[in-house]
């Protein structure tokens, strides 16, 4: 009997796998196969996944965006989670729907929001709302007072404080930007006059009485507006927020006279509805632009009195960091100590209106400095003549200008405290400068790269210890991203990859004992919300080969995230999708690894062609393991694979989620590092894939197309081919934003712009070369493609085409040209690599 039921089970399992095998080739012969026609087509036929996704004020909905099928407009969309149910929000309902944001009362009974450029105020317990204004004019980034009586709110460059029992809506300062009026100089002529004629001085006095009469009487009926602040003819505003308390408003400013915005450019478009060439300006160059140096300001409302905060002690502010670190910059300090000057971002007070927080960044962006100030007990000193202090003349002229003005806050003061300050000599990742207060209003958690990855800080302003103002409190080789403090300030909520580079989960931090818990377990990738009333998470999650879904599961640890859109299309479930396989590739040039997905054929196959995808944005993560931005070039790669080709998409040194050294290894010399890591790939995939290494080329779009063209000018015999869209070719013409953080700017630093901009070495191209680019391209201006195209005839290169678009900007809206484009780079690929 027992072996009768041996040879039962062994046939029964044999049975049992012939039975799926049977079935996964019935599976497998079902499924369709992409074609370069779909993958290109418009990308509804995906299923027009969820957009824009957040919490119902009760936290028992969740409300989404879905674009309408072949239509630009979004329809909004909610679901009640008690009983999985969905319904669409009809344009009548909009009106009474719940609103994105958690501008809360400190009680949590009020929430106040900004729907179609007007404030409105919801109670939470009645589900009352009120609408305070309607307006043709834009009014924004409303809050609440101290004592959740009033609203405060901007309206053009103006803040306004509306009482929520009076309805009175005032104004919280009225600044104009002029000189003070006593202060006006004369001429020649009119003091002639003064002089000559006792008329002219009689009346003159008169006016100046009226004036002063009327001042008074203003200054003196609390029913009017306070007198107004004059801050400078020439002035402008940037930034201005008021205290919850409403006693200090906090300007930041600076002097439009100095702002240059550099030389516009002019791109023609010749397909119109006129007929016409019509052309518009678009915007000037890296270096070209030059902005003054921005001034901050606090105004006491209450005794009408201005300071300036007085930053020059700044740690390493007057450091000259380029001539410091490069042989090859020019030793300019004038132009070098201009490009040191400061920017202002993030200006945020505490509920109580005691204390502001507020970040200074240098223009070079290689400093940044996180800063608070506390108002308690602050009194403003008069000015006096015989200031010894090292702005005194700046304070000088800013006092012919600026009425009230008293004597400048001073770094280190009992009241403007240094909390953080990171240097970097490559530059400052704005990714990791998010900062906050805690619900304590003493203690501020924010996020810095100080360490070499993007980890949390806390700053506990009543618990300082020696010069040790904050504290790291997480550290580790991964990144930490979107933090959300919990209402009682004990635990803060991030996503992170900490369990691997490529995978994102939600994880929880108690504050007082440092301990992490993980929440998620998805991996992919996942974003998050946390609910209003902090139990549950809304999540939008993602794999390699599905696109973005929502879910939603308890706030706590190994809770179970329920998927609640099914928006995939049926369409795409069919498609015999190729699932990437997440490797990490050996660097010969950093300790770590270059992570990579690699699409592999079936079957065994020496000698394999294969392409290389290079990613664009340079400081941007593909390799994750989650849906891709790039989803057409998912869908081509899955396609090329049906061709026989192996596919490489390498997330190169200068990508994202790495960590610091891996992001500035560009620094000064783009184009140069990541060429190194492609090669690298090459290598692998030689050793992995048994791919030919005379058979494989590259493409790659905007950075993509960039170092596609380095490789091929800089490494002939690298590539067998390659396709560059949208290239960079030199960075001389690209923005000032992205391009002055890597490689400065030219004037200081031309020899990081000639080694890095690839028309510099366009006499090395020897392999086909396909450029592709949209002429109404405002990021990489089309120019970039023609100057190369200029350089590459007057070499008289061979063996390339330049395809152009003449209705498309950097990211193409058209299926027609998408599909256009991509029919190219597939010809060049297989007319190279299959002969």
């Amino acid at each position: 009997m027992k072996n009768i039921y041996k040879i039962s089970l062994s046939g029964l399992l044999t049975y049992f796998l012939a039975f799926i095998l049977a079935n996964q080739t019935t599976a497998q012969s079902s499924s369709q196969l992409i074609s370069l026609e779909q993958a290109m087509a418009d990308p509804d036929w995906l299923g027009r996944q969820p957009l824009q996704p957040y919490w119902s004020d009760d936290s028992e909905s969740i409300y989404y965006r879905r674009k309408r099928q072949g239509e630009e407009q979004t329809d909004i969309f909610r679901v009640a989670l008690d009983s999985n149910t969905e319904n669409q929000i009809l344009p009548e309902e909009l009106n009474n729907i719940d609103i994105e944001g958690s501008i809360l009362s400190s009680n949590s009974r009020l929430k106040a929001y900004e729907r179609e450029g007007d404030i409105y105020v919801k109670d939470l317990r009645s589900s009352n709302i009120s609408q305070l204004t309607r307006t043709s004019a834009i009014e924004s980034n409303p809050r609440f007072t101290t004592n959740n009586d009033k609203i405060i709110f901007n309206r053009d460059g103006q803040t306004f404080v509306r009482d929520l029992n009076s309805g009175l809506e005032a104004q919280a300062a009225d600044i104009k930007l002029e000189n003070i009026p006593s202060e006006d100089t004369k001429n020649y002529l009119e003091e002639q006059q003064v002089r000559l004629f006792d008329i002219i001085q009689l009346n003159q006095a008169r006016k100046e009485r009226e004036e002063n009469f009327i001042e008074e009487n203003q200054r003196l009926d609390a029913s009017r507006i306070a007198l107004p602040f004059y801050m400078g003819k020439n002035s402008e505003i940037l930034l201005s927020v008021l205290s919850p308390n409403e006693k200090w408003l906090l300007v930041s400013l600076r002097n439009n006279t100095e702002r240059n915005l550099g030389r516009a450019g002019i791109m023609p478009n010749y397909v119109t509805a006129s007929g016409y060439t019509e052309t518009r300006e678009v915007r000037a160059r890296v270096g070209t632009t030059d902005f003054s140096d921005q001034q901050l300001y606090l105004l006491d409302l209450q005794n009408h009195q201005v300071a300036n905060l007085n930053l020059n002690q700044l740690p390493s502010i007057q450091a000259n960091p380029l001539s410091d670190q490069s042989e090859d910059a020019f030793p300019d300090t004038d132009e070098e100590q201009k490009n040191r000057e400061l920017r202002f971002v993030n200006l945020q007070w505490t509920q109580d209106g005691k204390k502001v927080l507020f970040q200074a960044i240098s223009r070079d962006n290689k400093d940044r400095w996180l800063l608070s100030l506390d108002t308690e007990n602050l009194q403003f000193t008069e000015l006096t003549s015989d200031s010894s202090q090292e702005n005194k003349d700046e304070t000088t002229d800013s006092q012919a200008i600026i009425s009230d003005l008293m004597a400048p806050i001073y770094l280190d003061s009992d009241h403007l405290k240094l909390v953080h300050h990171n240097h970097d000599p490559a530059w400052i990742n704005r990714q990791f400068i998010s900062a906050n207060w805690l619900p304590d209003n003493q203690s501020i958690f924010f996020l810095s790269e100080q360490d070499g990855y993007g980890h949390l800080y806390l700053f506990d302003d009543e618990n300082r210890n020696g010069n040790e103002i904050s504290k790291q409190i997480t550290q580790g080789r991964f990144e930490i991203r979107e933090p959300t403090s919990t209402r009682d300030g004990k635990q803060i909520y991030f996503r992170s990859n900490i369990t691997h580079p490529t995978i994102y989960n939600i994880y929880r931090l108690n504050i007082n004992n440092r301990e992490i818990e993980q929440i998620t377990s998805l991996g992919g990738m996942s974003r998050y919300q946390l609910s209003p009333d902090e139990s549950k998470l809304l999540i939008v999650h993602s794999k390699a080969t599905r696109p973005d879904e929502l879910y939603v599961s308890r706030a706590r640890p190994n809770a179970e995230a329920s998927q609640i859109t099914h928006t995939i299309s049926d369409e795409f479930n069919n498609i015999a999708w190729v699932e990437p396989e997440f490797v990490e590739i050996a660097s010969s040039f950093s300790e770590d690894p270059i992570h990579s997905r690699a699409y592999t054929p079936t079957g065994d196959s020496n000698g394999r062609p294969a392409v290389i995808f290079i990613h664009g944005a340079g400081y941007l993560q593909n390799s994750h393991q989650g849906w891709s931005g790039y989803f057409r070039e998912f869908m081509f790669h899955s396609f090329l694979v049906q061709q026989g080709y192996v596919v490489l998409d390498m997330d190169y040194r200068a990508s994202s989620g790495y960590g610091r050294d891996w992001r500035t290894a560009i620094y000064q010399q783009m184009g140069t590092p990541e060429v190194q890591d492609l090669a690298d790939g090459i290598n692998w995939l030689v050793e992995n894939k048994s791919v030919d290494r005379s058979k494989v080329c590259t493409y790659g779009g905007s950075y993509g197309g960039f170092l596609t063209l380095m490789a091929l000018f800089n490494e002939p015999d690298l590539f067998a081919c390659g396709a560059a869209l949208r290239p960079v070719t030199d960075w001389a013409a690209y923005n000032h934003g992205y391009t002055s953080n890597i490689l400065n700017i030219p004037d200081l630093d031309p020899a990081a712009y000639e080694r890095s901009s690839p028309i510099e070495f366009a006499e090395g191209l020897t392999k086909p070369l396909l450029i592709a680019h949209g002429m109404q391209d405002n990021n990489v201006f089309f120019q970039d493609s023609v100057r190369l195209a200029q350089r590459l005839i007057e070499l008289e290169k061979e063996n390339w085409e330049l395809a152009v678009y003449p209705i498309e900007a950097h990211g193409f809206r058209e299926p027609s040209s998408w599909l256009d484009e991509y029919r190219r780079i597939y010809k060049l690929i297989k007319d190279t690599l299959d002969n």
